[in-house]
């Protein structure tokens, strides 16, 4: 006697992305809004250098720290739209189950790759943080910062950790359907 499998809880999984989704959304707008408020500050810069003669080196300075936490800031939503890897080139050449298991190892590989990065720029923001180092215009300590690169990592990992369980769902389904077709379609 066959058993049956359990019910595939897509619509907890469905919930569990939009919720990601909003998240990573508010995420992405304010990474958006702080990288126009430097550009416009840089635009200031330039104003100020060409037409004044007086150019404003807090701005560069700045860029430093808000660019890199404003760009990471946008991974998290990127990662969950799986923007980021593309096979489809392969699709057509394999079987559904054999996709399925490749976006398996793929999302996997990809969640790797970026926890290895969050680790790493954790163990700079603690660097920076003993070190005690500052921006030289502003003396605003830079681990701060970089610590927000950190947890934008670390919350990209996790957004990736939903993309990996969409893809075992993926998986588990694409076996199910090749059991339920006849022995001699498989």
């Amino acid at each position: 006697m066959r058993r049956r499998a359990a019910k595939v809880p897509t619509r907890t999984y469905a919930t569990l992305v939009e919720n990601a989704r909003t998240l990573t959304g508010w995420m992405a707008w304010t990474g958006f809004a702080t990288l126009a408020l430097y550009a416009c500050g840089l635009l200031a810069d330039v104003a100020m250098r060409g037409g004044l003669d007086d150019p404003n080196d807090g701005i560069r300075d700045l860029g430093e720290l808000l660019v890199p936490a404003a760009i990471t800031a946008f991974f998290p939503l990127a990662f969950l739209e799986q923007g980021n890897v593309a096979l489809s080139f392969l699709g057509g050449r394999m079987g559904a189950r054999a996709k399925a298991i490749m976006g398996v190892v793929m999302a996997l590989a990809v969640a790797a790759l970026v926890a290895f990065f969050a680790a790493r720029f954790g163990k700079y923001a603690a660097a920076a943080s003993r070190t005690s180092d500052t921006l030289q215009m502003f003396n605003i300590p830079k681990s701060p910062f970089w610590r927000i690169v950190e947890v934008n990592l670390w919350l990209t990992v996790g957004t990736q950790a939903i993309v990996l369980a969409g893809q075992a769902l993926a998986l588990r389904q694409a076996i199910k359907e090749a059991r339920a077709r006849p022995r001699w379609l498989r």
